[in-house]
């Protein structure tokens, strides 16, 4: 897939879900070198897992920093990626540039749940202002229409909605709020959650995280 990363950019978030069968983590390559492995530094990864010999859904997100040594600079950039798992059912990909981030400590508070049914919500603590919570969401069972994915920006929330994919048996959601105490997803069911907190740069060097490019 390919990337544009603006020159103001400080971060890149990659959130994977799929179905993975009995492979955890998700993904097994993410990284703008032809060459490279899995490039990103991990945030989270979290399976539906039905004990013991099946995880169906899985979600996995990762992030690069400007400044690591796998951020690629400003431009338009080919992103290679390989999954760990596939079994014919779709994976989804959301990716989105940030700025204003903390390059040194970007995120925080990650958490996921396995086997929820239906709906799920997120509570770090220490949500600063300028901090971003998100949600991300699989689900199993679900079908090619978007409105049978989990849906990571529900009426009244207040969030944001990245994307909202769905496919035979997978669907995908990714949203955020900027500051807020909690943020919630929900599905029709069988969900595997994750949330985490893309924390914003210290108050000397502070913008607000401003999402610049979803893919």
């Amino acid at each position: 897939m390919s990337v544009s990363i603006p020159s103001d950019a400080d971060y890149v978030l990659f959130c994977a879900t799929g179905y993975a069968g009995f492979v955890v983590p998700l993904m097994g390559r993410v990284s703008f070198d032809p060459a490279g492995d899995l490039d990103f530094p991990e945030i989270f990864s979290q399976a539906f897992a039905n004990p013991p010999d099946d995880t169906e859904g899985v979600v996995h997100v990762l992030g690069v920093p400007k400044g690591h040594p796998h951020w690629p600079g400003a431009g338009t950039h080919d992103l290679y990626t390989a999954s760990n798992g596939n079994y014919g059912i779709p994976h989804h990909y959301t990716v989105l540039t940030m700025r204003g981030v903390d390059t040194e400590d970007p995120f925080y508070g990650a958490a996921g749940r396995r086997n929820e049914s239906v709906n799920w919500t997120f509570t770090p603590s220490g949500v600063e202002p300028q901090d971003r919570v998100f949600v991300v969401g699989h689900n199993f069972g679900g079908t090619t229409d978007p409105a049978t994915a989990p849906n990571a920006a529900p009426d009244g929330s207040g969030q944001t909605l990245h994307s909202r994919l769905g496919a035979s048996n997978s669907g995908h959601s990714v949203g955020s709020i900027l500051g807020a105490a909690s943020a919630s997803i929900t599905t029709p069911g069988n969900l595997t959650p994750v949330g985490f907190v893309i924390r914003s740069a210290p108050p000397t060097r502070r913008r607000s995280p401003l999402l610049l490019l979803p893919y």
